[in-house]
């Protein structure tokens, strides 16, 4: 954060700011829930406008610092569990079993798989009709990696952009708005 002092700012902002941190940072519903009187459309546009402002943005970064401290995530410990479910690398959870041949899973698998987001790690032996065994591996991973974006999302460590690229002729859409007001004639005035 700057060295700037922040200014003093209206009591509704901390309940923007708190709707908005719980509501997944829906904009509009927060300053609903802040300003219960307004329209939607009002809201929308007045929405926008706020998350515009330098002053309310500080609030906001200030905020979302607190959440991230009392829940204990750092931008660089996201990152590393990000990492950590990244690098699963399946080898590491089996062993081959020198005497018979077969793929096991290592004793202490399920403690390997903490920081993996692995839910159940199961080895299937199947044998073919030419007497040949295939064994197969099924993994399920759990709901970690989807939790780590929503936190990273509501923190703001992870900012979903759209760029849009979008040609305008704008004599083209006077002439056609012309053509639309004057009920449909050619377009000259």
């Amino acid at each position: 954060m700057s060295n700037r002092k922040i200014k003093q700012c209206p009591p509704w902002w901390g309940h923007f700011i708190t709707e908005y941190l719980r509501n997944g940072q829906n904009a509009k519903r927060a300053y609903l829930k802040a300003k219960p009187k307004v329209t939607e459309r009002t809201a929308e546009v007045e929405s926008a406008k706020l998350l515009s402002k330098p002053d309310f943005l500080e609030q906001l970064k200030a905020a979302q610092e607190n959440v991230a401290k009392r829940v204990g995530m750092t931008r660089d410990r996201w990152l590393q569990l990000l990492a950590d479910v990244a690098e699963f690398d399946l080898r590491e959870f089996l062993e081959i079993d020198p005497v018979t041949g077969d793929t096991r899973l290592v004793k202490d698998w399920k403690e390997r798989a903490k920081g993996h987001a692995i839910e159940s790690l199961k080895i299937r032996t199947t044998t073919l009709e030419s007497g040949q065994v295939v064994q197969t591996v099924a993994t399920t991973r759990d709901s970690k990696l989807k939790a780590l974006e929503l936190i990273g999302k509501s923190l703001q460590y992870l900012v979903e952009k759209v760029d849009v690229n979008h040609t305008f002729d704008l004599a083209d859409a006077i002439i056609k708005a012309r053509r639309r007001a004057s009920g449909g004639s050619n377009g000259k005035s």
